[in-house]
């Protein structure tokens, strides 16, 4: 858990190649299929992702000017 958490810090994109190959490195060391792996792995990130972009498309946390706007409330209510 602690890795997948430094793993999601990281901003440089040589880095985390060399993550991702070290982990298809590890799979085929386990002896499991690199094809297998990859089909079981990529299907998931968009979905991840989604998850994680999900609250930043509607302006939840973070002040600014919303991408979409679903409901309008007053200046005495607010969301978080």
């Amino acid at each position: 858990m602690t890795a997948i958490f430094a793993t999601s810090l990281i901003k440089d994109l040589k880095l985390l190649v060399l993550i991702y190959t070290f982990t298809l490195l590890l799979a085929h060391l386990s002896k499991i299929n690199i094809l297998f792996f990859i089909k079981r792995v990529w299907p998931f990130i968009p979905i991840f992702a989604g998850i994680i972009i999900i609250p930043m498309i509607f302006n939840i946390f973070f002040p600014g000017d919303p991408l979409i706007t679903l409901a309008y409330l007053s200046p005495t209510k607010h969301v978080g």
